[in-house]
């Protein structure tokens, strides 16, 4: 039952981030809509658009800024 609620969880959120980066559709409103679904799990669209699109991939597959990479060397 847990993975099933996982499995869930993890499309909502592939579905949540392609909207925010603006690629899930390719109507704006749409992925504002799909994107703003954030909201209702309590997190924040201006939030994770910081952390994640500025943070995150100003610094995608360089070594030493990448967590992913870093995780991966050990």
């Amino acid at each position: 039952m847990c993975d099933h609620g996982h499995r869930y969880g993890r499309r909502g959120m592939c579905v949540m981030h392609d909207s925010v980066h603006g690629s899930y559709s390719a109507n704006d409103r749409i992925n504002k809509l799909l994107g703003d679904t954030m909201y209702l799990l309590g997190g924040n669209v201006f939030n994770w658009k910081m952390q994640h699109n500025v943070f995150h991939h100003a610094y995608t597959n360089i070594e030493g800024w990448t967590r992913i990479l870093i995780q991966k060397a050990r």
